[in-house]
């Protein structure tokens, strides 16, 4: 069993748009960042390159998948049972490290000022 905790966006700097279409707005160049736990692995996050757009007046996302994308899980507190001393740990690590996760190991230039949940 999978549940998010926590999922933020951040936007990448210095990308180009996406050309628009006539039922398609929206903007290729974010990151969403999520706070998972899983029964098996234990409370880990989750960070790729998304694409949010708007359709039919519906804000969505769809994941950027391939060797270009690079993306990061890993795993921040393992445990077997789902605890909420557990949880309040795994939130805290996720976020102390996640700006690093993505500007350091990741290397992307995200825009800090516009995170949106």
């Amino acid at each position: 069993m999978r549940k998010t905790i926590r999922e933020d966006y951040y936007h990448i700097t210095g990308m180009q748009a996406a050309k628009e279409r006539d039922y398609v707005k929206g903007d290729p160049n974010y990151i969403r960042a999520s706070l998972c736990y899983d029964s098996k692995r234990g409370y880990y996050a989750d960070i790729r390159p998304v694409y949010k757009f708007t359709l039919d007046g519906s804000e969505m996302t769809s994941t950027s998948y391939g060797a270009a994308t690079p993306s990061l899980t890993e795993v921040l507190v393992e445990c077997s049972r789902q605890s909420k001393k557990s949880e309040a740990e795994a939130i805290k690590t996720y976020e102390y490290s996640l700006v690093s996760a993505i500007t350091d190991r990741l290397k992307y230039k995200i825009d800090l000022e516009e995170v949106t949940a």
